[in-house]
Order: C-alpha cells, then structure tokens, then sequence
C-alpha cells in the first residue's frame, strides 16, 4: 500500500437534518477542532495521519480528524460525528466513525454512510460522491432516518505519496 496525505473530508451530514437543528430555538450546529464548519452547515474534516490507498486496488483507508456536532431539544437530541474515515474494500466503501456505542479506547467502528464510488482512475479530487445511511448508524440518529436514507454528497481531496 501507499501512503496517502488526505487534504480534508468536506461533508454536510443530511442537509434536512442540520436545517431542522438550525431552526430549533436552542439548536447548535458546532464543530471541533481541527474540524470546522464551513458555510450553510457543511464540516470540514482536515488529514489524520496514517492513511494508505493501494494505487492498484483503490483499497485502503483514508482519515480525518474532528468533531461535527449537532444538538438541540435541550439535549434531548445529540448527534456527534468523530473522525470519520473513508474504508475502501471488496465490500465497497464506507465513511466509518468510532462506534458510539463503545470505549473509543475499543477501536471499534461502525459505517455511518455506504458511498457510491465512481471516480477515474489516479484522481485526487472526489467532487460529491453519493452518500446514503448505513444500517449500523440508524441509531446514531435516533431511528429518525432509514438504513439506505440518503445522505448529503462528500468531496475528499488527497496527495498520493
């Protein structure tokens, strides 16, 4: 495998969602460093070290730090989204975070979003790749949204080394 140096992970979560937050009376949409929130609710997730992509597969990892967060009903609802990566394999891909449900020590983490792949060959650039939730993550939104509901695009950015 190769090591890759991602640029950054920009991605709006589901557009309805954080519209809904934003409107709430004591809703926050809020980010983490070194995330931030970039213009009308979409994140930026800067490079994590220790990606690899194999240039001959396309399969690897690729990761980004921060926190995107989104709460309101005085705490009632809280979503919380934490260094996702982007997991290519034979399955297909996944932008994955830490399982919410376990010891971050744990390592454990589970596919928030399936994505649609359909990049030429040697890009660096991955403009709104299609995005939809995984069934492993209907609970990190409460059950308020289906397995395979879809999700706002991604665009990733990354240097091969």
């Amino acid at each position: 495998m190769s090591g890759v140096s991602p640029a950054s992970l920009d991605w709006g979560i589901k557009r309805t969602f954080i519209e809904y937050v934003s409107g709430l009376d004591d809703g926050e949409i809020t980010a983490a460093e070194p995330a931030t929130v970039c213009g009308l609710g979409r994140f930026s997730f800067p490079a994590q070290p220790g990606s690899q992509l194999d240039p001959k597969t396309g399969f690897g990892v690729l990761k980004f730090s921060g926190t995107a967060h989104a709460r309101g009903h005085f705490g009632m609802m809280s979503v919380t989204i934490t260094d996702p990566w982007i997991e290519i394999g034979l399955d297909g891909a996944a932008l994955t975070i830490p399982d919410p449900d376990r010891d971050p020590a744990s390592g454990k983490r589970i596919a928030l979003a399936t994505l649609t792949l359909e990049t030429e060959d040697g890009s660096n650039i991955w403009v709104d790749i299609a995005s939809t939730l995984a069934v492993e993550a209907i609970g990190v939104f409460n059950r308020q949204y289906e397995s395979g509901s879809a999700m706002d695009p991604v665009t990733v950015v990354y240097a091969q080394r």
